[in-house]
């Protein structure tokens, strides 16, 4: 028998079916270390760390320039931002179109509401990988990328400011001003769903953790299929994918 064995996440693909959710993992962890260097250089942006040393050093007094380049640099980072949690939170659900078409004789038709990350555990014999799912979902961070996706799709989009108070950088934040009939500005707390981030935090700790988890999870997959190849006393020639 042959099976491809995808590096990107430890995992093997025993059925010809499973390669295009392969792929599909492949291609959008492409996407998220694409958006992800992107804010990187959103937020490591020369042009606007020389223009705040103008605007907020010794003798700094020119801050519309400073400003201007954060308004231009929140542009960038709005619709980058949400496209790498996209891309991150997709391959969460697409990972559980590989389990489906692994580990199940019977595997359920990938658009049922069954086969999603939230909802495969329930169908898994292996208490090990769905404890690592259970984990997975209970645990903030991801909480934290599910409610942004499902707020911004359903509720409210999510502000991302530049916080020059403690020059703390781009936030995502919760709270945002607009002004008021009567012309007074006036602050809106309307989007108390997620915790106030930091940018920086979504870039170099939120997404090094969902990459760290999926591949775990492709590990403990990886697991469950040896013993598969091992109790099917078949010889299996296996490639890379």
């Amino acid at each position: 028998m042959e099976g491809l064995y995808f590096r990107d996440f430890d995992f093997y693909c025993l059925k010809f079916e499973t390669v295009t959710f392969a792929l599909s993992m492949r291609q959008l962890s492409r996407r998220a270390e694409y958006h992800q260097d992107r804010l990187v250089q959103c937020i490591k942006d020369p042009v606007l760390i020389n223009l705040y040393e103008d605007a907020y050093g010794r003798d700094g007094d020119s801050k519309l320039d400073f400003w201007t380049r954060a308004g231009i640099l929140e542009k960038i980072i709005d619709p980058e931002l949400s496209a790498m949690l996209q891309a991150i939170r997709s391959q969460f659900d697409v990972f559980s179109q590989v389990i489906n078409s692994e580990l199940f004789e019977s595997p359920k038709d990938a658009r049922n509401l069954a086969v999603a990350f939230k909802k495969i555990g329930t169908r898994i014999e292996s208490e090990k990988l769905k404890e690592k799912i259970d984990k997975i979902i209970d645990h903030e961070n991801f909480i934290y990328i599910d409610d942004f996706i499902n707020l911004s799709k359903h509720v409210v989009t999510l502000a991302t400011r530049y916080w020059q108070e403690n020059n703390e950088g781009f936030k995502i934040t919760k709270n945002f001003t607009i002004m008021s009939w009567n012309g007074e500005d006036k602050v809106m707390n309307n989007l108390e769903f997620v915790p106030e981030k930091k940018l920086e935090w979504v870039v170099n700790t939120l997404k090094p953790w969902a990459d760290q988890q999926l591949y775990m999870l492709g590990s403990i997959l990886k697991e469950i299929q040896k013993d598969m190849m091992d109790e099917s006393e078949l010889e299996w020639d296996i490639s890379s994918l």
